[in-house]
C-alpha cells in the first residue's frame, strides 16, 4: 500500500508517444489497443507517477473497511481541507451474490442492505456500502465536527443504486458512480485533474456536476482524438445525484411500497393472491438487469406504470360492458 500527496509535474508525461514507443519496442502491433495499453502499463505503469509516496505500508487487504480507514484518517489530520472529495477505484457488485447467498441461507440475521464493493483476490474478501458509510459517519464526526464529505462517489461498476444513494443520507452532499459496468479503464483522473487545476474555484455543486460530463466524453466514440480517453463504451453510465434529494424519492418509494402489499392481499383467496404475486414477479422479470445482479428501478416504474395503466382500462371496459 502507498499513500501518495500527489504533486504537479512541471515536465508533463507524453503518455501517447511513450505508448507508441512501447508498441514498436516490443513489437505488440498486432495486438488490440487495450491489449498495447495494458501490456505498458504493466511494465512502466510505476514509472508515470513522479510523485514519491508520502508513506509506504505492507501488503493489505482493499475489501477491508478498515485498511480504507486508516488511508482517511492518515488524510484528514495530515492534509486537513475545507473542502472534502472521496473517491473510491476498485471492482463492484451491486447488491452482490455474496450477500443473497446470505440472505437464502440465513434470512433472520440478514438486513437486505448488503452491497459488495473493492473485492480483494488474496483475501477474497470485500467492503459492503452499509460498513463503508458508517465508517465514514464515523470520521467525519471525529475528525470534521460531523460535516459532510463534500463529494463521494465510486469508479466501480453498479455502484450508483438508489440503495446506495441512501446509505450516504447525512453523510455525502453529493454521490456520483454507475448503475451498469464501468469499463475497464475507469474515470478519467487525468482529465479531471486538468479540470480542477483549470478551476481552481469552482463550487463544490459545479465539480459535481462536471464529473459525469467528463466520464462520457473520455468514453464517447468520438474520444479517440481527445488528449485523454479511454476505452470507447456508448452504453456507458455516470450521474450524480444530490443525496438530500433521495429524502423526496425515499417518500415516494415507501407510498408504492405500501400500495402495492396492499394490492398483494387484497384478495381473500390464496390462489388469487398467488396470481397477482406471480404477475407481479413477470412484470418483474420484463425489466432491464445491469451485470446480472440488479434490476433497474426507472425501468421497472415504466413497466407498472403502463401495466397499471392497462388495468385501469380493462377495469372501465368491463363495468361499461356489464
Amino acid at each position: 500500500i502507498k499513500y501518495y500527496h500527489m504533486a504537479k509535474n512541471p515536465t508533463k508525461i507524453d503518455y501517447k508517444k511513450r505508448l507508441a514507443d512501447f508498441v514498436e519496442r516490443e513489437k505488440v502491433q498486432d495486438h488490440t489497443p487495450q491489449q498495447q495499453e495494458e501490456a505498458f502499463l504493466t511494465a512502466e505503469g510505476e514509472s508515470l507517477v513522479t510523485t514519491p509516496p508520502a508513506q509506504s505500508l505492507a501488503e493489505g487487504d482493499s475489501g477491508d473497511v478498515a485498511t480504507a480507514g486508516e488511508f482517511m484518517r492518515w488524510v484528514l489530520t495530515k492534509y486537513p481541507s475545507k473542502r472534502l472529495m472521496l473517491m473510491g477505484w476498485s471492482h463492484g457488485d451491486g447488491l452482490d451474490a455474496k450477500a443473497m447467498e446470505a440472505l437464502r441461507m440465513a434470512p433472520a440475521s440478514f438486513d437486505g442492505k448488503q452491497g459488495g464493493f473493492a473485492f480483494d483476490h488474496t483475501s477474497r474478501n470485500h467492503m459492503a456500502v452499509t460498513e463503508m458509510a458508517a465508517g465514514v459517519k464515523l470520521l467525519m464526526d471525529k475528525y470534521r465536527k460531523g460535516a459532510e464529505v463534500d463529494i463521494a462517489g465510486s469508479d466501480a461498476c453498479l455502484n450508483q443504486q438508489v440503495e446506495f444513494g441512501y446509505e450516504w443520507m447525512g453523510i455525502a452532499k453529493y454521490v456520483f458512480g454507475s448503475s451498469t459496468i464501468v469499463q475497464k479503464k475507469g474515470l478519467n483522473y487525468r482529465a479531471l485533474l486538468d479540470w480542477f487545476a483549470k478551476h481552481p474555484l469552482f463550487e463544490t455543486a459545479k465539480a459535481a456536476a462536471q464529473i459525469p460530463v467528463i466520464y462520457g466524453n473520455s468514453v464517447s466514440v468520438n474520444g479517440s482524438g481527445r488528449t485523454y480517453s479511454s476505452y470507447r463504451d456508448p452504453a456507458a453510465t455516470m450521474a450524480t445525484w444530490t443525496v438530500a434529494e433521495l429524502g423526496s424519492l425515499k417518500w415516494a418509494m415507501e407510498e408504492l411500497a405500501t400500495e402495492l402489499s396492499e394490492w398483494l392481499d387484497e384478495p381473500t383467496s390464496k390462489i388469487e393472491r398467488l396470481d397477482r404475486l406471480t404477475e407481479m414477479k413477470a412484470l418483474v422479470a420484463k425489466g432491464e438487469r445491469f451485470g446480472n445482479v440488479s434490476y433497474d428501478l426507472h425501468t421497472f416504474l415504466l413497466i407498472l406504470n403502463t401495466w397499471a395503466r392497462e388495468n385501469l382500462e380493462n377495469q372501465a371496459g368491463q363495468r361499461f360492458a356489464s
